[in-house]
């Protein structure tokens, strides 16, 4: 993950109120959804790395080119 992704989930997460559960939520929003968007898209495939990061403010999924 770079840091444009850390920095976006963490600012994203944080609420006083709420605790943990709006960062829960972004998580699987932004990278469980953004992940099974592009596998079902076919622009990664399943054992592909991944990395996460930031454009035009929004978290963004891409394969990085290695396999595990």
């Amino acid at each position: 993950m770079r840091e444009g992704g850390k920095g976006k989930i963490a600012e994203e997460g944080v609420d006083v109120e709420y605790g943990g559960r709006r960062l829960r939520r972004g998580i699987e929003k932004d990278v469980e959804d953004g992940v099974c968007e592009e596998l079902v898209k076919g622009n990664i495939e399943k054992g592909e790395d991944m990395v996460l990061d930031v454009e035009d403010g929004e978290i963004v999924v891409k394969a990085r080119g290695g396999r595990k």
